[in-house]
């Protein structure tokens, strides 16, 4: 599998910064590349043109012999490329594309472990807030939680909005199911710069209802699997029924239909509906 290639963002200003990585993911799917955004030894280099420390952060890494993308308002650039300000999704995709062609040609005759010299930094990855194992126990895990990215593999990301109890995505639904198996890693920043990530996803990307989406998982992928949080939970109770009722055997519907009437404690209902542990 092609290791994923590494972008840094150098001197942007935070809502360039968010409008960039938000944008990357909604095209990710027409990436020829997977990238991955990096705080050193990155492939490719986006810094401001027009700020003194932006343009010195292009010269090194020009310097470097490393793809740089000036973002700039200038029309004429020095470097390998020039992203206009404001930034356009075609315009970025185009240049993602050509970095990866470049970089790919480059190292097609010189070996990447070459490249990486000893005195280079190893890539840093902010450690992340919490791991939930797959999709399907994440989404289980009665903790609370706030806005947070959910990454399944470089590139492949979910922004999850638990307090308001929705999702951003470029993955469909059934990508999603396609990738509840795999490992997943959460990543929860300040809060202030995840208000400010939500509010840019959900304008560039569908906002999906997070409930629907546990209720698919789990039913997709919960036979036989015993749920913690219910096992600890004193009574069972549903405030409505899920809106995957398609998706339940007439007995599946009856005892939902029940729990929105009344609760009962988990030791009652396998007992009044002859519920193995793990239902």
């Amino acid at each position: 599998m092609p290791q994923p290639l590494r972008y840094i963002l150098v001197d942007l200003k935070n809502l360039d910064r968010l409008l960039i990585r938000s944008m990357l993911a909604m095209v990710e799917f027409k990436l020829s590349a997977t990238w991955v955004e990096a705080t050193t030894a990155a492939d490719l280099v986006i810094a401001d043109a027009d700020s003194p420390s932006g343009r010195v952060a292009l010269l090194d890494a020009q310097a470097r012999g490393l793809v740089t993308v000036a973002f700039t308002e200038r029309e004429i650039s020095p470097f390998t490329h020039a992203l206009r300000k404001p930034a356009h999704t075609k315009a970025l995709m185009d240049i993602f594309n050509a970095a990866a062609e470049a970089i790919t040609n480059f190292q097609a005759h010189k070996n990447r472990s070459q490249r990486a010299a000893p005195s280079v930094a190893p890539l840093k990855i902010a450690p992340p807030a919490r791991r939930g194992g797959n999709l399907f126990d994440y989404l289980t895990q009665p903790e609370g939680r706030d806005i947070v990215d959910v990454r399944f593999a470089p590139g492949k990301k979910v922004i999850f909005n638990h307090p308001q109890g929705e999702y951003c995505t470029s993955l469909s639904e059934s990508q999603l199911l396609g990738l509840a198996q795999q490992p997943i890693q959460e990543t929860q920043h300040g809060i202030g710069q995840s208000t400010a990530e939500w509010n840019i996803a959900r304008r560039v990307l569908p906002t999906k209802s997070l409930e629907d989406l546990t209720w698919r998982i789990v039913s997709e992928m919960g036979a036989g699997v015993p749920l913690a949080a219910v096992e600890r939970m004193q009574f069972l109770r549903l405030l409505r029924l899920p809106r995957i009722t398609h998706a339940l055997n007439p007995d599946e519907l009856s005892f939902a239909k029940f729990l929105t009437r009344s609760p009962l404690r988990p030791s009652d209902a396998q007992r009044a509906w002859q519920l193995g542990p793990a239902y």
